[in-house]
């Protein structure tokens, strides 16, 4: 196969004799053994064998070994999808060119490497560096290849060359943590909550979940406007967006800020989740309702996940909420609020406002069993510190008619009219069928 390889460093293989991480004995070519070793550097203590498994289980005795298996077989735990993050393996369909598996079925072997970093380009396709092994047959090792992934999220490019490589998707080796969750539920007044929200972004190393609730109106929000609050963030951003009580139907982007997010065919109630790169100094996010004009572009991918976003420890994001209780009335976003949950490890986020006419809240859940409650500040750290420590940690029984009540006197070190992170992760052993409502709702007393 004819490549052009610009600026790429190649190390033969003979030279890794010395080095005892690189074994290259597994069934599916070098480009496989090197993308395992790379993943179990990337997972450290959290990497098991069992996420790794042969690629010979298809097709009976002469299956086809390839990589192209990879994207079916290989689980680290965070899904895998067709956007590209940074650390994620890259798979490629079997192509006829690959002399290893030419007279298999499928024909071809198809490829794998590690991405390293992602780019967005103007014309909307997406710019990638990988480093893998085995691209020339050599079993050599290059650093930095270039890719360029087409609009459609459907084929690359290598290099400079022409030849275009159907992609099967990307394998995550690393899912972000819940950073923030911000609130526009009132679009017709200004303030915070309102119709306009900011979400901190923590410098912990890790990638970042933040979220928003908004509601639609044709006058005061048909969509919102995100970008990283006083600073330039040069990095793409994942963002996700759909309807309140399903994430069936979410669309997925990805995107430069700041960019604008129109309402996902729901003219009421919307939810909107935005992945970031790990930032290497605290930052905040804001989210302003908008109409007509209209900022940035986005790229459309495919959803991976009909249930939600994968996060750390097995948890999946299906939804968030607001209990913005300042403003006046009550109702939903105001003194209530909902999620739909529908996986065993589901996980539900609110933003509540703490104030007079609601000084407690009620949680109940639709499916009985056991959760697990958090509380923290509205800029504080996943991870407790001695300035900003967890507010409150719980773990209870919950169903529709136990529930936990989270009260002011529980919450003594904390002052009325501010802003907290509600958590609520389901322990239960409901199926992806069963729809578990978590319900929270205010008290005054």
């Amino acid at each position: 196969m004819a490549v052009a390889f610009n600026n790429i460093r190649h190390i033969p293989i003979g030279l890794l004799a010395i080095l005892p991480i690189f074994a290259f004995s597994e069934q599916g070519g070098q480009c496989v053994a090197y993308a395992k070793r790379i993943a179990e550097s990337i997972l450290g203590s959290d990497y098991k064998s069992s996420m790794v498994p042969g690629l010979c289980a298809h097709y009976g005795f002469n299956s086809n070994c390839g990589a192209r298996w990879i994207y079916d077989d290989w689980n680290f735990g965070f899904g895998n999808g067709s956007i590209p993050r940074k650390d994620s393996l890259m798979v490629l369909e079997a192509f006829n060119t690959n002399y290893t598996c030419s007279n298999e079925t499928p024909t071809g072997c198809g490829h794998v490497g590690v991405v390293k970093t992602v780019n967005v380009n103007a014309d909307g396709s997406t710019a990638l560096t990988v480093d893998e092994s085995n691209w020339t047959g050599n079993e050599s090792i290059s650093y930095g290849a270039t890719y360029t992934l087409n609009k459609a999220g459907t084929h690359v490019t290598r290099g400079t060359g022409t030849t275009s490589y159907q992609i099967r998707g990307f394998v995550y080796t690393r899912a972000p943590e819940f950073h923030g969750a911000g609130s526009l539920i009132y679009p017709t007044q200004t303030c915070f909550g309102c119709n306009k929200d900011i979400d901190a972004v923590h410098a912990d190393g890790k990638s970042g979940l933040i979220l928003f609730q908004w509601y639609y109106t044709t006058s005061n929000c048909d969509h919102i406007d995100i970008a990283v609050d006083g600073m330039s963030y040069g990095k793409p951003v994942e963002i996700r967006s759909g309807a309140w009580d399903s994430r069936g139907t979410d669309k997925s982007y990805l995107a430069m800020l700041p960019v604008s997010v129109e309402a996902n065919g729901r003219n009421d109630w919307n939810v909107t989740a935005v992945k970031l790169d790990p930032f290497t100094s605290p930052a905040s996010v804001t989210a302003t309702c908008k109409v007509t004009t209209k900022v940035g572009s986005k790229t459309s991918f495919r959803t991976s996940n009909p249930l939600g976003i994968e996060l750390e420890n097995g948890w999946i994001w299906q939804g968030n909420g607001s209990l913005i209780s300042t403003i006046y009335g009550t109702g939903f976003g105001i003194t209530q609020d909902v999620v739909n949950l529908n996986h065993p490890k589901g996980a539900a986020f609110f933003q509540w406002q703490k104030s007079p006419n609601c000084k407690n809240l009620n949680i109940t859940a639709g499916v009985a069993g056991n959760y697990k409650i958090r509380m923290r500040g509205w800029d504080s750290s996943p991870v407790a510190t001695a300035s900003k420590p967890l507010i409150m940690s719980r773990d209870a029984y919950l169903s529709g008619s136990n529930a936990a009540v989270l009260n002011y006197a529980e919450l003594a070190n904390t002052s009325l009219n501010n802003y907290y992170l509600l958590s609520v992760y389901s322990d239960t052993n409901a199926s992806s069928s069963q729809i578990n409502p978590i319900n929270v709702s205010c008290s005054s007393f």
